[in-house]
Formats: C-alpha cells, sequence, structure tokens
C-alpha cells in the first residue's frame, strides 16, 4: 500500500455503510480496531493508513493470505473464528463485522457469536454489523422459518429478523446507537447495517 494513495483510494473497496460511520468521526486513530472475519481485508486500508491498532481474523488460510499480501505491514492476524478469539476481554475500541454472521447454523450459533464479539469488545466500544435480514421482506422470509433459510437469489443464510434483534439488545449488552438500516437488492435479499455499542456485561 502506497504512503501517496488519498482518502479515496483507501476507502475504494470499504463498505459504504462502513465510510459512513468513518466520515462521521465514529473512530479514532490510535484505537484499536477488530476487523472478525476480514477476508481479503477490504474493509481495512483506512484504518492501516490512519494509524489504528488492527487486529484481522478469519478461519480462511487463503483470504488472510490475500490480506497480508495487500497489507504486509498488519502484525495481528490470526486464523480462527468469531466463536474462538484469542483475545483477552475488552481489548478493542471497535469491531468490524461486515458480512459474516449470516453464516451462522443455527439461533444458538448466532447468539454465541454476538457474545463472543461482546466479550472482546470493550465498555462504549461499538460493534459494525452487516448481514442479511429478512426486513422488507418478512413475507418471503418469516420469521418462523427454520435457520439458516434459503432466500431468492438461490443462498442459505443466517437471516437477522426483528425478534432476534430484540434478543440481543435485551440478553447481550448491546444498545443500537442508530436506527437499522436495510437494503432490498432487487427482492433477492436485503441487507441489514446496524451499529451497536456495548453497555455492560451479559
Amino acid at each position: 500500500m502506497s504512503a501517496q494513495m488519498t482518502d479515496i483510494d483507501l476507502l475504494r473497496h470499504t463498505d459504504i455503510y462502513l465510510i459512513d460511520q468513518i466520515f462521521k468521526g465514529r473512530y479514532v486513530p490510535g484505537q484499536q480496531l477488530l476487523d472478525a472475519g476480514c477476508g481479503g481485508g477490504r474493509n481495512l486500508p483506512w484504518f492501516v493508513q490512519h494509524g489504528f491498532e488492527v487486529t484481522a481474523i478469519d478461519d480462511n488460510a487463503e483470504a488472510l493470505q490475500q490480506l497480508l499480501a495487500q497489507l504486509p505491514m498488519l502484525k495481528h492476524v490470526h486464523q480462527c473464528s468469531i466463536n474462538h478469539m484469542p483475545f483477552a476481554p475488552e481489548s478493542f475500541d471497535h469491531i468490524i463485522c461486515s458480512a459474516v454472521l449470516h453464516f451462522a447454523e443455527s439461533d444458538a450459533d448466532f447468539m454465541k457469536m454476538m457474545q463472543s464479539l461482546h466479550r472482546v469488545l470493550k465498555t462504549g466500544g461499538t460493534l459494525f454489523i452487516r448481514m442479511a435480514s429478512n426486513f422488507g421482506m418478512e413475507n418471503e422470509l418469516p420469521e418462523t422459518a427454520t435457520q439458516p433459510m434459503l432466500l431468492p437469489d438461490g443462498s442459505w443464510r443466517y437471516v437477522l429478523h426483528q425478534s432476534m434483534l430484540d434478543a440481543i439488545l435485551q440478553q447481550t449488552g448491546f444498545q443500537l446507537t442508530e436506527p437499522v438500516k436495510s437494503t432490498l437488492v432487487l427482492g433477492q435479499r436485503s441487507m441489514a447495517t446496524l451499529l451497536l455499542q456495548k453497555t455492560g456485561s451479559t
């Protein structure tokens, strides 16, 4: 990554809703940031260039190779799942978890991942989530359907719905910092964006 890259270059492949949070001043250089399920690292160049202490995890070794090819300066890269993160409690100021949680295998697995993310996040810290939901597609993807669900686009995903969102807020020590946003993609899927803040212990 060139030191001469502009912010536009650094943010070129970043999730647009994460860019929104960056422009709002949510993230402060020097803070500890975890990308949980980083893949090839598309959301990380801006944070690395702006002096954040970045840690990245993914359970896919090939994805981590791509990450390190793009950002070889990263020192804290771990191959692990969200449920088996090797970090102490309250390690991170912020966590990014984009397009990851909808690979949960059940309600119990999803809640376990949420609790694991809560454990390593500092009190007052934020968790950015982007995942499949049924918001705007409640008839096609009813809450009563077995998880994961078959989406109209042919993929199987764990789908966030209102009852599970309520359970998160009641059981995990998170609160919403902004209203949930959802994006419908041609009636094929609905992607929800959440920004949660850790308010206390589970």
